[in-house]
């Protein structure tokens, strides 16, 4: 009741290659046998960026393994830092906002904090130059850096690796429409 959730389960290893039976010979060694594995690079987020991008979570969950490792430090930080910068409120998918159909956008206004906005790439390839229209002149800040992106304006344009997410702050409330679609 409080928010959505999303949860990302990995296969777990009850029974790994290091664990023989007893007064069994090296043949036991392998029984049931999982192993954790992302894609690689920035696609190792894509999952979580197309869920915040489709599903508006406000927790994530990971079940793994004693042998979870998700390597590709840069892309993992990048995408905590953006989730976390966003407030866990509700939000609604920007219609329009993107030029380009896998670049997502979802507002969240808040009524003291002005609106929150997360851009995300769902596709597979790079988005560059990607023009995302605010509705009317505003000021717009990255939420993690705090750095201004946008003194005053109706457009902003980024570059994307797949699976990014940026969160931006539009220094006063927006009221949003819902998408129908």
């Amino acid at each position: 009741p409080a928010g959505v959730a999303m949860l990302r389960h990995y296969s777990l290893n009850e029974n790994t290659m290091s664990v023989a039976r007893e007064g069994a010979g090296p043949e036991a060694l392998l029984g049931y046998f999982a192993h954790d594995m992302d894609r690689a690079g920035p696609y190792s987020m894509l999952a979580e960026a197309r869920a915040l991008a489709h599903g508006d979570p406000r927790y994530i969950g990971y079940l793994a393994s004693n042998r979870y490792n998700r390597g590709f430090p840069e892309y993992v930080r990048a995408f905590n830092s953006a989730f976390l910068a966003l407030p866990a409120v509700p939000s609604e998918i920007w219609a329009d906002a993107s030029d380009t159909a896998e670049v997502m956008v979802r507002a969240y206004p808040t009524e003291a904090h002005g609106t929150y906005v997360a851009v995300i790439n769902t596709g597979m390839e790079s988005a560059d130059e990607v023009v995302i229209t605010l509705p009317g002149e505003r000021r717009v800040a990255d939420a993690v850096s705090g750095d201004e992106i946008l003194d005053r304006g109706t457009q902003l344009t980024m570059n994307l690796y797949p699976g990014q997410v940026r969160a931006l702050l539009i220094s006063e409330p927006i009221a949003i429409e819902p998408d129908d679609g």
